[in-house]
């Protein structure tokens, strides 16, 4: 959802796909902060962001929060409310023990 021209909310849903019998949902919440028109190739515009947020994860074994800090490459498809990322974020878990972890993926939003 944008929030103004620089920053916009975003949350996630994601799942496990390795076929493991514990498997495992994490739901994200970020606040991104946007740099427009950050570079360009022939006519496409593209757009970077930093931001911050926090995590909930829960698998066979139990659950943990965190807060995890992404950063990432966007575009905006011209006419349509659909861009698509490439992201990497740092996190931490914080319960039920401290971990630092790295992510990371191709996403594909709907803007609001």
């Amino acid at each position: 959802m944008g929030l103004d021209a620089r920053q916009s909310l975003e949350a996630k849903a994601a799942w496990d796909l390795s076929g493991s019998s514990s498997g495992s949902l994490r739901l994200e919440a970020n606040w991104l902060y946007e740099f427009p028109d950050s570079f360009a190739i022939d006519t496409a515009h593209f757009f970077t962001y930093l931001g911050g947020g926090a995590f909930f994860e829960v698998s066979g074994g139990g659950g943990t929060i965190g807060i995890r800090c992404p950063a990432g490459v966007g575009y905006r498809f011209p006419g349509l409310p659909i861009e698509m990322a490439l992201e990497i974020g740092l996190g931490m878990r914080l319960f039920p023990a401290t971990e630092i972890q790295g992510s990371g993926g191709l996403a594909l939003r709907y803007r609001f």
